[in-house]
């Protein structure tokens, strides 16, 4: 795997329309462009493997005072959060770029859904990512809670 630090926009919009249920609008180009007027400065990160886009991210960039920064990953990586070596290697090599910009943390809000509820809370049979969760917090992700929609 090798990670990239600068894809090209053309490169990083086709692999949003590849893979449109790993992705969100907030990792867009178009929300890319909102940020930018909004005094962010974005980054288009991603990892290839055999010459071939397998990750990829939105990072936004806040300049803070003394020559910090900090960084966001609107509705985290566009990527297969099941591949558990491609999610080490990603974070660590994020972990390493915005080092470079003195950063003091990163947050970042995937698009991850821990299990289905009914109408009444009960948890259903299917999706469970429970034992991701618990490989993020290995990872050094912080898990600040859990919320029932968008709140």
């Amino acid at each position: 795997m090798e990670f990239i630090n600068n894809v090209l926009e053309k490169n990083y919009e086709e692999f949003m329309l590849k893979n449109k249920d790993q992705t969100h609008f907030l990792q867009s180009l178009e929300w890319m462009k909102v940020s930018e007027y909004k005094g962010l400065k974005t980054h288009l990160v991603g990892v290839k493997e055999n010459n071939k886009l397998i990750a990829t991210a939105l990072l936004l960039q806040k300049k803070l005072p003394l020559g910090y920064s900090y960084f966001q990953i609107p509705r985290g990586f566009t990527m297969d959060y099941n591949n558990l070596e491609l999610l080490n290697f990603f974070t660590k090599e994020i972990n390493n770029y915005t080092k470079k910009f003195k950063s003091i943390y990163i947050k970042i809000d995937p698009d991850l859904k821990l299990h289905n509820i009914d109408h009444e809370n009960k948890v259903l049979e299917g999706t469970n990512n429970y034992e991701l969760v618990k490989y993020m917090e290995s990872l050094g992700y912080k898990h600040l809670g859990y919320n029932k929609f968008f709140e």
